[in-house]
């Protein structure tokens, strides 16, 4: 039985189960010595908490979103000095260096393995210095090294991360909202929510691996995971809510935890770190446009948290920032939140932000590519190898060679779009030539012909700094 027949049983229509991994002589030494250090990474990994570092204190917090007007660079100026890492930071270095050792013997001749847990420990080292440096102008540098920055090139003569977002937002802010607002209106509550995903999850055979929790305990409206889903108890939600939550965060991020957690020898597979996180963000948002179950508003509001950050890399004041939100459709404390997040773990005057975010525009670009290279190729192993667990995605043909030796398993769940290839094949396809066939000419004569109108101006949207030249993925 060959890999498609198994995912497409007609008894499992959502996720299928792969209960059948062959029988293949695995090399047990190397299995033991692979678990054993992806259960010493994982312990060396432990305190090395990033969210916790960067977040301001809820005093800070509560003072800053009780302001009324524009947010000034000393509302956005949280002192971390007082902050103490609960670890040593030349200890943990020189733990990690032990790992590494331990990789270059234990491994010595093996190339898929030498890469994978040498860039996870490289990455580790890079998070540990991040930590004692929030606040600093290095700590901005340490993430564009761990995250990448809006100015990034994924490729020579590639376009810029923030070239690209900025073409993605000029062509979603040509495209209203205000249909989708209206047909779908916040107007489940958490509990209704709550109730609309674990069916959903019962559909796709995932009701005993995911728990869907109601707090109070929650900042933002909802919150994933390693098997997990938060629903804050006082937020609104629409329906589109639901299939976002469900695609976004659990058809991604939970599911590729669960099938590496569920590994026998790739533990490391089962925990993340910021090298997985452009795959990660990239992944999830692919599949939301994917499904076609995201929405404008949604889209631009990822798109906005990069324009922020080539903001601050340009000097802008956070007062500048607020006013470009609210002329965006941003409500005051919307504006608010989202400046708070570009400010994070830096200063105003470092010009250094934390970074992360770039993770979601820069993962579509290397996801996108790396799919369709694949389906050209006819390597169906590599993007379904993409949902063994967290990695990145240049990580894929080391992991599919563990796959081939038995040493990583197939994964258990795969979403139902990535099933049929065929049918991705065919939607790449028509995307790329959707590209081809828009002529601005001829909407022009619709506008006249069609509805009477003049040619129309250009988009309303207040660009945050002048655009760059670089050919994006999407064209104007």
């Amino acid at each position: 039985m060959n890999l498609g027949q198994i995912y497409t049983q007609a008894s499992l229509p959502e996720f299928a189960i792969e209960v059948h991994s062959g029988f293949m002589k695995i090399d047990r030494e190397l299995a033991r010595k692979a678990r054993e250090i992806s259960h010493e990474i994982r312990t060396a990994q432990k305190d090395l908490r990033i969210l916790r570092a960067v977040r301001w204190d809820p005093d800070f917090e509560a003072r800053y979103f009780a302001q009324e007007g524009r947010p000034s660079n000393d509302s956005v100026r949280f002192d971390y000095k007082s902050r103490k890492p609960n670890f040593a930071l030349n200890e943990k270095l020189t733990a990690l260096e032990d790992l590494k050792e331990r990789v270059k013997t234990d491994f010595a001749d093996q190339v898929d393995y030498q890469v994978i847990f040498q860039s996870i420990l490289r990455d580790l080292t890079n998070v540990a210095k991040l930590i004692t440096k929030v606040g600093t102008e290095e700590f901005g540098l340490i993430s564009e090294d761990l995250w990448g920055a809006p100015k990034q090139r994924l490729s020579p003569s590639g376009p810029t991360i923030l070239s690209v977002a900025e073409r993605f937002g000029r062509n979603l802010y040509r495209v209203s909202d205000g249909e989708t607002e209206k047909m779908f209106p916040k107007v489940l509550n958490s509990e209704g929510l709550a109730s609309l995903l674990r069916s959903r999850l019962q559909e796709s055979h995932l009701i005993e691996q995911v728990k869907v929790i109601v707090t109070n305990k929650l900042v933002a409206d909802a919150a994933a995971g390693s098997d997990y889903v938060k629903i804050r108890k006082d937020a609104k939600f629409s329906i589109k809510d639901v299939d976002v939550l469900l695609y976004h965060e659990v058809y991604t991020h939970i599911v590729t935890g669960l099938n590496g957690r569920s590994q026998r020898y790739a533990k490391w597979l089962g925990f993340d770190s910021p090298r997985c996180s452009s795959t990660q963000e990239g992944l999830a948002v692919f599949i939301e446009l994917l499904s076609g179950k995201t929405y404008p508003r949604r889209q631009k509001r990822i798109i906005d948290r990069i324009m922020l950050l080539g903001m601050i890399e340009t000097g802008e004041s956070p007062g500048k920032m607020y006013d470009w939100l609210i002329e965006m459709g941003y409500s005051h404390k919307e504006a608010l939140s989202l400046i708070m997040r570009a400010f994070r773990g830096s200063n105003p005057e470092a010009r250094r932000p934390f970074t992360k975010d770039v993770s979601y525009i820069k993962g579509l670009i290397e996801c996108f590519n790396f799919i369709h290279l694949s389906l050209i190729h006819n390597h169906y192993d590599h993007i379904h190898a993409l949902y063994c667990g967290k990695m990145n995605v240049r990580e894929v043909p080391h992991i599919v060679n563990l796959m081939k030796q038995g040493l990583v398993e197939k994964p258990r769940w795969i979403p139902p779009e990535f099933l049929d290839l065929d049918s991705l094949a065919g939607w790449f396809g028509t995307v790329i030539a959707m590209s081809d066939i828009r002529d601005i000419e001829l909407q022009t004569v619709y506008r006249s012909t069609l509805y009477g109108e003049k040619p129309a101006s250009r988009s309303k949207r207040v660009e945050p700094h002048a655009m760059t030249p670089d050919q994006g993925l999407v064209a104007n």
